[in-house]
């Protein structure tokens, strides 16, 4: 917490100044193959570390093992580059970005992280021996998903490019017969569901071709889906290079880095669960100890012995059956546990008294040692 003078009083706040204290590039480029998502992340990481003056390698999480074809690219730019080309973990990539921010590398790319989805996917079901993920799968999937990836990808403090494979999202609707069709809503990227909110920027590829005239072209057009600073938000750029998106990455960059130092505040659900779990297990506890009591009592299951528990239940708990006990609360329950235990000693002598005298017992007589024993303890 912080603390701050207000009108003469220090009070604490965890409010702050805005500022750039995280002055990191995160951004992220999907499409299909041959649309530039490689090559044009390369290219911005290239530009990025040129601009910030990096000393040190870029590094590339390869999980398509094509950054060989890069070498000549990054010979030309006369900057060193390192890859991992044998593992698509998430677990590895956590460690690579860990490496990364150990002073290993300024730039991470991550090329891609569709193939870090589906590894992951993978690992869970061979841990699960699935042959398919279920419904309740997803439960443990997405959580665990953010946790180790969205979390240390937001936090890394190292600049993050990565690349994701591009999917088609279906939607289906109804013609004028009637009929349900399945037709193309748009373009997702092939990975967890939210992934493609966790960078800064966010740019589609796309590849355009002209093959029709007398000179075949083919361009790489570059929309721009997301940027936080809005400076190049919604452009759809030609060939695009790291200098037309470096307006944002000034933005991004204008800042000094600074570690955490709020304490975490964080919501806790344990103490709420136990508090949960020991009220369920005493309202059941009291409830089976009124069932033993009347066990106890051994009033019978003629449909007389049955009016009369009914009734004993009636004037202590207020209802007729053990189920409608259900209704109550525990300290009523408690109450009148306590009630009836009370009663069933004096009826028990009631019936030994008539049993050695001979005399069938009566209910009105029952019914007046209740009222006595209710009176002296009073109602629930």
């Amino acid at each position: 917490m912080r603390y701050v003078s207000f009108w003469g009083k220090t009070i604490t706040t965890m409010f702050k100044k805005l500022e750039n204290n995280r002055p990191f590039i995160k951004m992220a480029f999907q499409g299909f193959a041959g649309d530039g998502k490689t090559y044009t992340a390369v290219q911005c990481a290239i530009g990025l570390h040129k601009q910030i003056g990096s000393k040190k390698p870029i590094a590339i999480f390869d999980t398509e093992k094509a950054a060989k074809a890069l070498i000549g690219v990054f010979s030309d730019a006369g900057i060193e580059c390192v890859v991992d080309d044998e593992h698509r973990s998430l677990k590895a990539l956590n460690e690579a970005i860990a490496w990364c921010e150990n002073g290993g590398a300024d730039i991470l790319v991550i090329d891609s992280i569709t193939h870090v989805w589906e590894e992951y996917l993978q690992a869970y079901m061979v841990q699960k021996r699935r042959t398919r993920l279920e419904f309740q799968d997803w439960g443990v999937i997405k959580p665990q998903w953010k946790q180790q990836f969205s979390t240390p990808f937001v936090k890394a403090q190292i600049h993050i490019f990565f690349t994701g494979r591009a999917g088609y999202e279906y939607e289906t609707e109804k013609d004028e017969n009637g009929k349900r069709e399945i037709h193309k809503s748009g373009i997702k990227m092939k990975a967890e569901t939210e992934t493609a909110f966790e960078p800064d920027i966010l740019v589609l590829m796309e590849k355009h071709q002209d093959l029709l005239g007398d000179v075949k072209k083919i361009t790489r057009v570059a929309t721009v889906l997301k940027d936080r600073t809005t400076k190049v938000d919604g452009k759809s750029i030609t060939n695009p290079t790291y200098q037309d998106f470096k307006p944002a990455f000034d933005i991004f960059l204008s800042g000094t880095a600074k570690p955490d130092t709020m304490r975490e505040i964080t919501d806790t659900f344990a103490e709420n669960e136990e508090r949960g779990f020991a009220w369920k297990k005493e309202r059941e506890i009291l409830i089976a100890e009124v069932e033993k009591t009347f066990d106890y009592m051994k009033i019978g299951t003629t449909q007389e012995a049955k009016a009369l528990k009914a009734a004993i239940l009636n004037k202590i708990f207020e209802c007729k059956s053990v189920d409608a006990l259900d209704a109550k609360t525990n300290e009523q329950l408690k109450k009148g546990e306590g009630l009836l235990k009370g009663f069933a000693e004096d009826y028990i002598s009631y019936m030994e008294v008539c049993a050695a005298s001979n005399v069938k017992p009566e209910t009105a007589e029952i019914g007046k040692i209740l009222d006595e024993r209710i009176n002296n303890n009073g109602l629930i």
